[in-house]
């Protein structure tokens, strides 16, 4: 067991490590974003990491940028009307956030839409962004679901190497 928890830290390792160097050196080095990388990640993980669902985690993302600039958009709309900070973001939260939920576990679940808690992160990194650089997020979140899927092939393939050897 200790010899494959080794070489699964270092199969991931070596995968992040070889990420971010294609990663800083491409376009979307210079925007500072890779961490998002690793939101998606672990989100993917904690959900589940079906490689199946992959498709699903990845449109739920996309969804969820879509909903930080909903947001984002209500919460101008709201300050702009004239209610405060913390009214328009109290607003904005309990409406939006039963909107989108409600919608995506009502009417989407059996859709690649279902993903809610991907949704949340794809809101958040929306959110952290002021609502800019949408392309390069989704990119970028894409790429941290792609590396969480080799991840668990390559852990599959090392538990037959050494755990069913």
């Amino acid at each position: 067991m200790k010899k494959y928890s080794f070489c699964f830290a270092v199969w991931m390792a070596v995968v992040a490590a070889i990420y971010a160097v294609i990663y800083l050196l491409s376009p979307l080095g210079s925007y500072g974003l890779m961490w998002m990388t690793f939101v998606a990640l672990p989100i993917y993980f904690t959900s589940g990491a079906n490689p199946k669902e992959a498709p699903n985690y990845i449109c739920s993302m996309l969804a969820g940028l879509v909903w930080g600039l909903i947001n984002i958009w209500f919460t101008n709309f709201l300050l702009d009307a004239g209610l405060s900070a913390v009214a328009a973001n109290a607003i904005n939260l309990l409406l939006m956030t039963i909107v989108s939920v409600g919608i995506h576990l009502a009417f989407l679940s059996k859709t690649w839409f279902n993903k809610v808690p991907m949704i949340f992160g794809g809101l958040a990194m929306t959110f952290s962004q002021g609502g800019s650089n949408i392309s390069v997020i989704a990119i970028t979140m894409t790429c941290g679901i792609l590396i969480a899927v080799s991840y668990y092939y390559g852990g599959r393939w090392l538990e037959k190497k050494f755990l069913e050897a």
